[in-house]
């Protein structure tokens, strides 16, 4: 087992961020921001917070203002016209402006080097070289970052209907996991998966009954082709390079997963959910994928909140933020 003691307690606490070099950055209530209990100063509706290649994003609320922070102070970023949607592999931000009639435009920002790549008509929320790809409910698109034109498009809407929660829907994609082999992979609703070739928009695979659910609980490993899912009361490993279950385990300790926390290299995923049949997620811990198993949980404290997002973590501590602002902090000692 896991050797796992709780550090402390901060009350009042909004949002917060551990990053891998165990600093904390947390923002409370009055909108104060503190990294490792130094104050930064404020910002209005602060909620926020992104990694951006080795500094902090902040972002308010609504995502319109953005702060950068920088040798332990906080710098306005790009001024009051861009606000920000995304940020992916820590380097590129989605940025986006609304005209008069509320319509928005998307740009691609390397942060690293400080300059906008493109513009995009359309939401983008995955890049790959220099594709980026987005999706609506019944179509996938890629665009060329170099040229900005749309390279392909892939329509499901001809993909048979499906029941969920006992109604009938049409089919609908529910997220782009990632892309392995110049293959990106595509969770379409009614527990299909399917692969499309990033080049043409061909579809190359199909796969039927697969449980994923969302991007909380299912994680594709880009180096190995190995689509991991933790929820409800099982998990499972799917080799994508050859379309067979490799791992499937029941959890059967009186724990429902929820969702949970996945970090490049770290064998482990962290995540809340319900304990002895809780109806509120009551519970959260660590389940190691190499031993298939739950290796460390805690429940909700007396008096305290409930847990519905997945804790974070790193090398030497876990927190987790429950639904009364509540953050708790752990220190914990690697697996033996």
């Amino acid at each position: 087992m896991v050797n796992i003691i709780i550090k402390k307690v901060m009350t009042d606490i909004e949002s917060y961020q551990i990053l891998s070099n165990n600093s904390l950055i947390v923002v409370n209530d009055k909108n104060e921001i503190s990294l490792n209990n130094m104050s930064l100063g404020k910002v209005e509706l602060a909620r926020h917070i992104y990694v951006c290649s080795t500094d902090i994003l902040i972002a308010e609320l609504r995502n319109r203002t953005a702060y950068i922070i920088r040798d332990s102070m906080l710098h306005p970023f790009l001024g009051l016209d861009f606000s920000v949607s995304n940020v992916i592999n820590k380097k590129m931000l989605i940025l986006y402006k609304r005209d008069k009639l509320g319509r928005k435009t998307y740009y691609i920002y390397d942060y690293d080097e400080h300059r906008l790549l493109r513009e995009i008509s359309r939401y983008i929320n995955y890049l790959y070289n220099d594709f980026t790809f987005g999706y609506n409910e019944t179509e996938i698109y890629a665009y060329r970052i170099s040229t900005g034109d749309i390279q392909w498009q892939y329509s499901i809407q001809d993909y048979p209907r499906y029941i969920d929660n006992f109604e009938e829907r049409n089919a609908d994609i529910k997220q782009i996991l990632g892309v392995y082999k110049d293959i990106l992979w595509v969770h379409v609703g009614g527990f299909q998966l399917i692969g499309l070739d990033i080049h043409t928009g061909e579809r190359k695979h199909y796969v039927e009954d697969i449980w994923l659910e969302d991007k909380s609980t299912d994680f594709l490993d880009t180096k190995s082709g190995i689509l991991r899912s933790l929820c409800y009361d099982h998990y499972y490993e799917f080799n994508l390079n050859s379309l067979q279950f490799i791992k499937q385990v029941k959890i059967d300790n009186g724990l429902t997963i929820r969702g949970s926390n996945s970090y490049p290299d770290d064998k482990c995923l962290y995540f809340c959910g319900h304990y002895n049949k809780s109806t509120l997620p009551n519970a959260f811990g660590i389940f190691d994928t190499e031993k298939a198993e739950i290796v460390w949980y805690d429940t909700r404290k007396p008096d305290g909140g409930y847990f519905y997002n997945p804790p974070q973590a790193n090398d030497k501590h876990l927190a987790i933020l429950d639904d009364k602002h509540n953050l708790l902090i752990y220190n914990r000692e690697k697996d033996e």
